[in-house]
């Protein structure tokens, strides 16, 4: 099936979307440390706890459309999913790089 030009368009807006809110969560914990220190186990459960409240908020996010309660204010519960969505791959990009690291251009291995 071939993309549409609007497909491709919010692709490339998603991905760069998302390597922005990744990175600014990366920062915003630089002060932690790496991860290397971090078992994978732990990891995964982090990611996997990130996602439970991502699919509670988007559950939230689905009832609001049919409430006029303004308790459930649509933009903050899409601010909180973008945040979660960010915290899971980073999470789970973290697995990745414990397990010898991916390098896009070079595939498996330890990069540099």
């Amino acid at each position: 099936m071939a993309k549409n030009s609007e497909q491709v368009v919010n692709e490339e807006r998603l991905i760069k979307w998302m390597a922005r809110a990744m990175k600014k969560k990366l920062m915003a914990n630089r002060r932690k440390g790496g991860w290397d220190h971090e078992g994978n186990a732990f990891l995964i459960k982090a990611a996997k706890q990130k996602l439970r409240i991502l699919e509670i908020l988007s559950k939230q996010m689905a009832r609001s459309k049919v409430s006029a309660s303004p308790a459930l204010d649509r933009r903050s519960i899409a601010e909180e999913m973008a945040i979660k969505a960010a915290d899971v791959a980073n999470f789970t990009g973290m697995v990745v790089d414990n397990a010898n690291g991916y390098d896009l251009d070079h595939g498996y291995g330890r990069k540099g």
